[in-house]
């Protein structure tokens, strides 16, 4: 079966054919941030040009991830935005950038 991923890494040339606004970091960001992304399909998917806003504010990104991979490029300003991350991670971490 295929998925909706498989789907857009079969037919990248499909990503933007009804739209000619929206760049592929656009595009990137959205699937990034999509729900349907977890942290599993990331690492199964280590050549796909991950945008690391998208995935900071992804519900699925949770901050043992983040602590557990901090050579990533998290973008801390989505991080505050994601629903896993509480006020008191936010304020322990405001050195961040």
């Amino acid at each position: 079966m295929t998925t909706w991923f498989d789907y857009i890494k079969e037919n990248p040339d499909k990503l933007n054919s009804h739209n000619d606004c929206f760049t592929i970091d656009i595009i990137n960001l959205a699937i990034s941030k999509n729900p349907n992304v977890t942290w599993d399909t990331v690492c199964e998917n280590p050549d796909w040009p991950w945008n690391y806003k998208g995935l900071s504010a992804n519900p699925n990104i949770t901050w043992d991830i983040v602590q557990e991979n901090p050579d990533l490029p998290w973008n801390y300003k989505y991080l505050s935005t994601n629903p896993n991350i509480t006020w008191d991670i936010v304020q322990e971490n405001l050195d961040k950038r």
